[in-house]
């Protein structure tokens, strides 16, 4: 299979796909996001496609074309798609928008997920997951300002461990292992998750 050609297939089905007025913005594609999924005997690849519009698209890729498979407006106000994480393991995307709030969706039909705890933040400027091989769980962390909360997800939902309060608004946060890694304008610092650092 061609990657590079179904990328590129898929920007183009998105950027001039219907439901955009003629007089309206021309729709940009803000990021992407993609992941393998198994469908019977095959393996087939799947992107997700953050708008300029607040939308995100599910595309079912094939050998010479992506077909639309799901599309949601996740802002009600029809900010940007910023930022897509996929969670593979849980069937779920989490979505951030320009205007600071994440949704969780479904990763097969895109329906919105009720999830009190992420669902609360307002003000989010960054997001980040780990997936933790040993103990086969999953955590994400949310900025907002100056301020990191962390989830684990158990229980069918994402649930509260901890805030850190931060010198400064990280720019970008990574994990490396059990250390979320967080990047200032000037400077960059961990944080150990075993001993609360």
């Amino acid at each position: 299979m061609n990657t590079q050609n179904i990328f590129a297939k898929t920007l183009v089905h998105v950027a001039h796909s219907p439901g955009r007025s003629r007089d309206s913005k021309e729709r940009v594609i803000n990021t992407l996001a993609y992941c393998e999924r198994d469908e019977g005997d095959e393996r087939k690849l799947w992107i997700y496609v953050g708008t300029s519009k607040g939308e995100v698209y599910a595309l079912r890729c094939f050998e010479e074309k992506s077909k639309e498979k799901a599309r949601v407006k996740v802002s009600v106000k029809g900010k940007p798609v910023k930022m897509i994480k996929i969670i593979k393991d849980l069937n779920k995307i989490l979505v951030l928008c320009e205007d600071g709030r994440v949704s969780v969706l479904s990763l097969s039909t895109l329906k919105a997920i009720s999830d009190v705890g992420l669902e609360k933040h307002r003000n989010v400027t960054n997001m980040a997951i780990h997936r933790s091989s040993k103990k086969k769980s999953h955590r994400v962390c949310v900025a907002e300002k100056r301020r990191v909360t962390m989830y684990e997800y158990s229980s069918g939902r994402f649930q509260y461990l901890r805030d850190v309060n931060l010198p400064h608004t990280p720019v970008e946060m990574r994990w490396c292992n059990d250390m979320l890694c967080l990047g200032f304008k000037k400077e960059y610092s961990f944080y150990d998750l075993k001993s609360d650092e």
